[in-house]
C-alpha cells in the first residue's frame, strides 16, 4: 500500500502580497482493493477538534463532578447534530445544484459541509440533550425524594 502525502496543491495569493502560495488541500492518498482514498485536510482539522472536545468535555465533567458517560453522550450527539446540519447548511446554500441532482444530496464524502451550519447544529444538538440529560436527572431526584417520603411515612404510621 503506498501512501502520497500532501498530493493536491492549489495556488493562493493574498491582495497586497506578492507572494504566491503552494498551498495542501489533501493530506494523504492511498488505494485500498484498487480503490483511491484521500483524506483532505479539513477532515484532519475536524477530527483534530473533535478530540479536542472530547478531552476538553472529559476534563470538564472531572471538573464538575459530572458523570463521563453524559458528557461523552453530549459530544456523540453534538458531533451529529453538527456533520447533518453542515451538509444541511451547505446544500441550502448550493440549492440551484442540488435541486437537479438530488441523488448528491447525502454524499458527504465528496465534500461540501459549511462550518456555520455545524456549529448552529452542533450547538442545537447539545442543547437539547442536555436539556433531556437534566429532565432525565430531575425526574430521578423527584422519584428518590418520594420514595424516601413514602418511607418516613410508613415508619411514622408503623410506630
Amino acid at each position: 500500500m503506498m501512501i502520497e502525502w500532501f498530493a493536491d496543491f492549489s495556488r493562493v495569493s493574498f491582495g497586497g502580497i506578492e507572494n504566491v502560495f503552494d498551498v495542501s488541500s489533501v493530506f494523504c492518498e492511498f488505494y485500498v482493493g484498487g480503490q483511491l482514498y484521500s483524506i483532505k485536510w479539513y477532515g484532519v482539522i475536524i477530527a483534530f477538534g473533535l478530540i479536542l472536545a472530547a478531552l476538553f468535555g472529559g476534563r470538564i465533567a472531572y471538573t464538575w463532578k459530572m458523570d463521563l458517560s453524559k458528557m461523552v453522550d453530549v459530544l456523540i450527539y453534538g458531533m451529529f447534530g453538527g456533520i447533518i446540519c453542515a451538509r444541511a447548511y451547505y446544500v441550502a446554500f448550493e440549492w440551484d445544484y442540488y435541486s437537479v441532482h438530488p441523488d448528491e444530496i447525502f454524499q458527504i464524502w465528496r465534500g461540501g459541509l459549511a462550518i456555520y451550519g455545524g456549529i448552529i447544529g452542533g450547538l442545537i444538538a447539545e442543547l437539547v440533550i442536555v436539556a433531556v440529560i437534566v429532565l432525565l436527572i430531575v425526574k430521578a431526584d423527584k422519584k428518590v425524594k418520594a420514595e424516601k417520603e413514602a418511607k418516613q411515612k410508613a415508619k411514622l404510621s408503623a410506630k
